[in-house]
């Protein structure tokens, strides 16, 4: 996440020239060119619906989260993250907007992710930043799971605070 003013950077070829890469992990390509999976566990039980149903009398209520792109597409440098989008309201009735973008590294996919929940008075905001061969599966994993398990707190709504706090090692679980 961040911006730049790059030369070419709004040019049709956004191919980065093989000696400009840089790899933070040195089997990065190994991991990319591995076969996908969906197997995560007991993970996707523990993430059964819309976190917005957790604020049911909220007349105002809306949220935009990063989503994974199609199977197969390879995301360009600087190229938005795909967003799925729920609730009754979009973020400019909130005033709030966002943005994701995608490195430079072809060869990795953005490993970035974010969140916004917005139920009246009641707002999550959430930056995820991955890094590593599975920086894109864990900061997902986080963008889904942990503001679910600050929600869910009994502490919520009396004291976020102690509410974060436990949502981590909840989230961890």
């Amino acid at each position: 996440m961040g911006c730049c003013a790059a030369k070419g950077l709004h040019s049709q070829n956004q191919v980065v020239e093989r000696d400009r890469r840089r790899l933070s992990v040195n089997k990065a390509e190994d991991v990319a060119n591995a076969p996908k999976t969906d197997v995560r566990g007991n993970v996707a039980t523990s993430l059964e619906g819309n976190i917005l149903d957790l604020f049911p009398d909220a007349q105002r209520r809306t949220s935009v989260t990063g989503a994974v792109p199609p199977d197969g597409v390879q995301q360009k440098g600087f190229a938005d993250k795909p967003t799925r989008k729920g609730g009754d309201e979009g973020l400019k009735n909130f005033k709030v907007g966002c943005a994701c973008k995608k490195g430079l590294k072809p060869e990795s996919p953005n490993q970035d992710d974010f969140c916004i929940f917005r139920a009246d008075g009641t707002s999550i905001y959430g930056v995820f930043d991955g890094h590593g061969p599975y920086g894109h599966d864990v900061s997902a994993f986080v963008q889904e799971a942990l503001p679910r398990c600050f929600a869910q707190d009994p502490q919520f709504v009396d004291d976020p605070e102690k509410a974060l706090c436990a949502a981590f090692p909840a989230a961890h679980r």
